[in-house]
């Protein structure tokens, strides 16, 4: 199991069109990511979890500053290609910082109860009663910056963020279809993680551009794009 050093963590809705201009704007200060393909990109898979009663999509919603959310995570398409990861998200205000665990095995063991994981993941799996609540996937650009004096400074623009059930196979239809988006097209996200403060190039282009940081969840707007559904099963 790893952790992730604590880190500030900032996110905005921005125009899908916006992305292009603020990476030229910063080509001098930034490089893509390690693991992405030619364009800067990778695919984002993930299974998110929550109680009976939506433990975790209330605590988001009612801005409960110290929270947690588990979630299990691959970079292809599909759960049954690639590596496999277990994560905790852990919030404390602006700032997180992630538990994370490869998954060896039978990955549908794993997704129909992430107590197989053991360890921190099976404590809070059994303390929350964790199900599969939905499914979020996008396409994420993400950059690195190359000065090292700024720290470790990551910059990605999320797009294309579709969500489904629980226990939907992906697949073409469901990554094309529409009906399955989570924002309007030309809309991404855009998330800054930063370990020290945000450097004067960043936060002048921001204030610019009138960026405002939002408190934005994929996993959120996955349950109330399903809902009543599951907001259904919540309350029952």
């Amino acid at each position: 199991m790893s952790r992730s050093k604590e880190r500030l963590e900032l996110k905005y809705l921005i125009r899908s069109d916006l992305r292009g201009r603020l990476v030229n704007l910063w080509q001098k200060h930034l490089q893509p990511a390690e693991h992405t393909n030619v364009d800067g990109s990778y695919p984002v898979l993930s299974q998110y979890y929550d109680s009976p009663r939506l433990h975790f999509y209330h605590d988001k919603y009612a801005g409960v500053p110290i929270r947690r959310k588990l979630r299990i995570r691959t970079y292809w398409p599909s759960f049954s290609k690639g590596a496999n990861f277990i994560e905790i998200k852990h919030r404390r205000g602006q700032r997180m910082w992630k538990s994370r665990k490869c998954l060896s095995g039978d990955i549908e063991t794993f997704l129909k109860d992430p107590a197989k994981a053991g360890g921190i993941y099976a404590a809070l799996a059994q303390q929350y009663s964790l199900q599969r609540t939905a499914q979020v996937f996008y396409v994420r650009h993400a950059y690195v910056a190359t000065d090292s004096v700024v720290g470790n400074l990551r910059l990605t623009f999320d797009s294309s963020i579709i969500c489904l059930p629980p226990s939907t196979k992906m697949g073409e239809e469901s990554l094309y279809s529409r009906k399955n988006l989570l924002l309007p097209e030309h809309f991404s996200i855009f998330e800054i993680k930063a370990d020290k403060a945000l450097p004067e190039w960043i936060f002048r282009t921001i204030k610019k551009e009138g960026l405002l940081c939002r408190p934005l969840s994929k996993y959120v707007l996955a349950v109330d794009k399903m809902s009543p559904l599951l907001l259904q099963l919540g309350d029952s």
